[in-house]
């Protein structure tokens, strides 16, 4: 395979005249704290954030409770400041949801930007009712009826807190 030249390589350049800065240059630029130190966590966290505004759907990772094996799937979900909230489309039958509540620790990958989480289940009806009626505000409530058979009786709570390990 062949390396990529960029199209100014040919171009002679006076040694005088400044080359222009990169993007990731000029992105660290941007990204640099007071004290002159990089924040790439801060760039991450924001790639993160923006990702799941301008996002319908996201792909979760959760561990099988039998086999242990990682499971990746796509879930739509609603977010608020700092919470994220998922339902699970046949309710506590849903087998991630089952997955989930053996561990419940949570892979969550936004575009290029995986995060871990720690998931709780809300099974108060309440609550439920809620995530159900913050759905319906973002997707149109035809489309929850349509594809969301139920019952809707469970639903996860994510707090976008990362887990350390």
């Amino acid at each position: 395979m062949r390396k990529k030249v960029p199209l100014d390589f040919w171009i002679k350049r006076d040694s005088a005249e400044p080359r222009r800065k990169s993007v990731r240059a000029r992105l660290s630029a941007l990204t640099e704290r007071r004290d002159g130190e990089q924040s790439e966590e801060m760039m991450a966290e924001d790639r993160f954030a923006r990702g799941l505004k301008n996002r319908r759907q996201i792909a979760i990772t959760v561990v099988g409770r039998r086999t242990g094996r990682r499971i990746t799937l796509p879930v739509w979900f609603v977010s608020q400041e700092d919470m994220l909230w998922l339902l699970p489309v046949h309710g506590s039958k849903t087998q991630w949801y089952r997955n989930l509540l053996a561990n419940p620790t949570m892979t969550i990958k936004v575009e290029k930007e995986r995060r871990t989480f720690r998931a709780s289940a809300l099974k108060g009806a309440s609550s439920v009712r809620q995530v159900v009626r913050r759905f319906r505000d973002k997707y149109a409530p035809e489309t929850i009826t349509r594809l969301y058979p139920g019952p809707l009786n469970v639903a996860v709570k994510v707090k976008l807190q990362q887990v350390g390990f």
